[in-house]
Formats: structure tokens, sequence, C-alpha cells
């Protein structure tokens, strides 16, 4: 792409994606507002094997910028994924850099909403909640797929929260924006260092550097869904390894007086109605952010199964990290 540089800058790394990239990109090429010079795509084939650099090219999309990457070195220090979206970042020519996932559909206005956010707060970073979509219309995926986004919409509460106060909180790759010139001046990862958790570790980043971070309530960005509760709990066992936090005591004591007062009702009755009460103001609270993310009200369900499940899934996540285990990312094998 020659001339003026291009005001976003898309980047994407894909390793083994070849059935999703092409709706990936073909979302990105047709946000609202943006003219053909307005935007670039920065495509990272990592590895893959199974021709999804092919079909990146085959989707077809304008200002394209495949960069395809043939080994991990894992000497420097970084994981797989760490290292590709380092190249693409590097690339990056935009003044805005947008980081969605290779499965990911942006909708049309994602790119628009999250540039007005960032001038509404005079922001240089911006980050918003995931949609799942469910890898089938059954209703074990779909549910599946919702508790998911509910996860997102807790996840994305618990950092506005933080942020309100100044403290330090988290954003999510998958839709996440920033002023080009940060990640540098962050040290990049080589700064930030080994993460399987990489886009926690940049928001530590930046909270470090001072750097405001506007956060948009509606999941413009859906990604797939785990298919199995086996995938669904290897994906928990990897972004349980941000460590200790401001983030992780305040989801840790949140959750955690859910299981507490719902073991504590059964040996003592009379806090049962306690129980109930914390459990609707968890609903009511997950109600409230789906509301303001647009979700309809079928998302109701969901938000009232959404912290039983999610306790279940950390106590199991504790339990199984009482011995080492390997957690896979990007297709390379980690032990923690």
């Amino acid at each position: 792409m020659n001339g003026p540089l291009p005001m976003v800058s898309f980047v994407v790394t894909a390793h083994d994606e070849a059935p999703f990239v092409a709706a990936c990109l073909a979302s990105l090429a047709a946000q609202d507002g943006l003219s053909p010079n307005d935007f670039e795509i920065v495509f990272v084939d990592d590895r893959s094997g199974d021709g999804t650099g092919e079909a990146a090219l085959a989707a077809n999309v304008p200002n394209l910028r495949l960069i395809s990457v043939d080994s991990y070195d894992p000497s420097r220090g970084l994981t797989a994924r760490q290292a590709a979206l380092d190249i693409a970042f590097r690339k990056a020519r935009g003044q805005w850099i947008f980081v969605t996932d290779a499965d990911a559909v942006a909708d049309p206005s994602w790119a628009r909403a999250t540039l007005a956010a960032l001038g509404r707060g005079r922001a240089l970073a911006a980050t918003g909640p995931l949609g799942f979509r469910p890898v089938s219309e059954g209703l074990f995926h779909r549910l599946l797929a919702r508790l998911q986004t509910a996860d997102g919409l807790f996840y994305g509460g618990a950092c506005s929260i933080l942020s309100h106060f100044g403290l330090s909180s988290g954003m999510v790759f998958g839709n996440a924006a920033f002023k080009r010139e940060l990640y540098e001046a962050a040290g990049g990862f080589d700064g930030t260092g080994f993460s399987l958790t990489e886009d926690l570790s940049f928001a530590r980043a930046l909270h470090a550097m001072g750097v405001r971070t506007a956060r948009l309530a509606r999941p413009l960005v859906t990604v797939g869904a785990s298919p199995s509760l086996a995938e669904l709990f290897s994906r928990s066992l990897r972004v349980s390894a941000g460590g200790l936090s401001a983030l992780s005591a305040l989801i840790g004591a949140w959750m955690g007086s859910y299981g507490l007062l719902a073991l504590a009702s059964l040996f003592s009755p009379k806090l049962f109605p306690l129980f109930v009460f914390r459990a609707l103001l968890g609903f009511f609270w997950l109600d409230r952010a789906g509301r303001r993310g647009g979700l309809p009200r079928s998302f109701r369900p969901a938000f009232l199964f959404y912290e039983p499940a999610a306790v279940l899934v950390g106590v199991l996540v504790m339990l199984r990290l009482v011995r080492p285990v390997s957690v896979e990312w990007a297709g390379v094998s980690y032990e923690r």
C-alpha cells in the first residue's frame, strides 16, 4: 500500500484457521465509514498446515498484507501467539491498531463505534466484550455459547469497575484497539514478558504508563464458542494464568461469595435467604449488562445459570492446578 498511512490497521493472527478466515476478513473489509484508503489488514499466518494463508488470499479483500511465519523460537521467551502478534504490531502502519481473532466476525459498526468511544473519552486504547457463536443450533451448544457471552460481560464489568477507581484491569484482544505508538512505548511483549494471557499483560503495561482505556458495552465482535465442556475447561486453564492482581482478586471475591454462601446455606438454612439475595444480585447485574449490550431477553436463562457454572469451573480449575498441567495455545503446549 503506497501513499498516506491508513487510519486503521486490523491485526489478525491465525494458526490452522482456514475454515474461518474468509468470513473474518470480509467483516473487516466491510466496516462502516472506512474507505479503502482508511484501512489495512495485517494477517499473520502462524505456522498453519491447513492452507490458512491460501484461504486468506482467496478471500480477495482489499489492502490485505499477508505475513507467513514458518517456525516458533521459544528461546526468545515469548509464546507463539505473542511472537506472531509482535510481528503484526510492528508491521502495522495505521494510526490505530485493532486486534481480533481469526474466527471473529465484526459487526459493521465495530471500527466506527470504537473510534467514537476513543474520541469521547480522549482515550488511547479501547476494548469491549466478545459475543460467542454456537457451533450448532442444538440446545447444549446454544447454552454454552450464551454462558460464554455472559462470561465476557462479567469480565468487562469487572474491568470497568476497576478502571473507574483508577486500578489496573484488563482488555480482550478479540475486541481491542490502541494507538500504534503504545506498543513500542510499552517495550512490546519483550517488555511485558511471557504470558499466556497476552492481552491482560499488555493492559497492565498500558495502565502502568497512565493510558486511559475506553470500554464499550456492546459485544460488537463475535467468535466461535467452545464446542465442548472439555474445550471450555482447557480455555479456563489458560485464562487463569494471569496471576494475582486487582482483577483476579475482585473476580475471586465475587465468585467466592457465591460459592461460600451456597455451601454455608446447606449447613445453616438460615443463610439460604442471604444466598438467594446474592444470587439475584448477580443475575440482575448481568441482566443490566446484557441490556446495555443490546442482548435480547432470551439471554436471561444463561445469566441465571452463569454464576453456578463459573464457580464450578473455577473450583475444577483450582483442583487441576494442584499439579503442573499442559496448556495448548496457538498450536504450542506450555507447562503451567
